[in-house]
């Protein structure tokens, strides 16, 4: 069913792009001017150092989405880089932090036993990838937004086959047969902007509405979903809110926090390169069309944090319907730890 051809967007393809411009240009447009005060954005002070690790392991299976590292560095010198400069400026915003982010991301077909390809499938693909992101907080709108800029690989040069076969070694587990047939090696330039903003709070709840919009050459796409968080914590619009021993720009925070939150998404799909390969390079093995991916994405983030001055824990996990024709859900797990110095 899945056949080898390059990806040409169609008129339709266009029209959901432009309307995802346009709907980008006009929230950014209505965030700056929805303040006509000038506000002082304070550069954050603050450090942190965050690595996660996501895989399926947890769940007893290992396709699709089958691990994934994330290494997150927040330093106030970030914004000397001149890529910062390129990040749509918040002019409302109270508080920025910079940071620059690492990643890489495998995901595998359900049958790996095999050397061929294995068609009726997910293809074999995996991204390394860098970001630069700006996170900026707006009291007086209880608004958290993120611009992020990456650039990295698709394809051999992300070292999926080497981070998969190191792992599945450790746990005497087999290695994934078909890496040979993976997406082929194409450059990734992406850019993400998402926006949070608090509908209704009280003491112990928060009620978040989300947006995220993604183009480039490695995803296309919109997602809109709600995040309710349950528990004892500083409000979203605050900040990180890691309060550091002995330090008095933490006043009015809470030093411990601990709660669970749940968030519901859908996600209009445009483009995935890890599916339908990279923009430039059309030799890839085995790809999927356009036609055979589904055009809306659910998504279902639940999450536990545990928090005690600088150091938080995070378990999440993540459920996903399927990505494309004759496709399965899939969900997956990440424990995350966070360092404030």
């Amino acid at each position: 069913m899945f056949k080898q051809k390059e990806y040409v967007k169609s008129h339709f393809q266009w029209g959901i792009m432009f309307f995802f411009l346009l709907l980008f240009i006009l929230t950014t447009t209505l965030l700056s001017a929805q303040k006509k005060e000038s506000y002082d954005s304070v550069l954050a002070s603050d450090c942190y150092v965050e690595f996660k690790f996501q895989n399926d392991f947890f769940y007893k299976t290992d396709y699709y989405y089958s691990n994934g590292l994330v290494f997150n560095f927040i330093f106030p010198d970030f914004k000397k880089s001149p890529i910062s400069r390129v990040l749509i400026p918040v002019r409302t915003a109270r508080l920025n932090y910079y940071g620059i982010s690492i990643e890489q991301a495998l995901f595998t077909p359900v049958h790996t036993y095999s050397e061929n390809v294995s068609f009726n499938d997910r293809p074999y693909s995996s991204v390394l990838y860098v970001g630069h992101k700006r996170t900026s907080f707006i009291p007086e709108t209880r608004t958290k937004i993120v611009n992020e800029i990456i650039i990295g690989v698709i394809g051999r040069y992300s070292f999926g086959y080497d981070t998969q076969a190191y792992f599945h070694r450790a746990i005497n587990n087999d290695i994934p047969a078909g890496w040979s047939n993976q997406v082929a090696n194409d450059l990734i330039l992406n850019y993400e902007y998402d926006i949070e903003l608090e509908i209704f709070s009280n003491k112990f709840m928060e009620f978040i509405g989300k947006t995220v919009v993604r183009a480039g050459t490695l995803y296309d796409d919109a997602l809109v979903g709600m995040k309710l968080r349950l528990g004892y914590f500083n409000p979203n619009y605050t900040g990180f809110g890691q309060i550091k021993t002995n330090r008095k720009d933490g006043v009015g925070l809470k030093k411990f926090q601990i709660y669970a939150s749940i968030n519901p998404s859908a996600k209009m799909v445009v483009y995935n390169g890890t599916l339908q390969g990279g923009l430039f390079n059309k030799n890839s093995p085995f790809i999927l069309v356009h036609d055979e991916i589904k055009p809306v994405v659910l998504q279902l983030k639940s999450c536990f944090v545990l928090q005690y001055s600088s150091f938080q824990l995070q378990l999440e996990s993540t459920m996903l319907s399927p990505e494309f024709i004759g496709g399965r859900s899939h969900k997956w797990a990440s424990v995350g730890l966070q360092f404030n110095f």
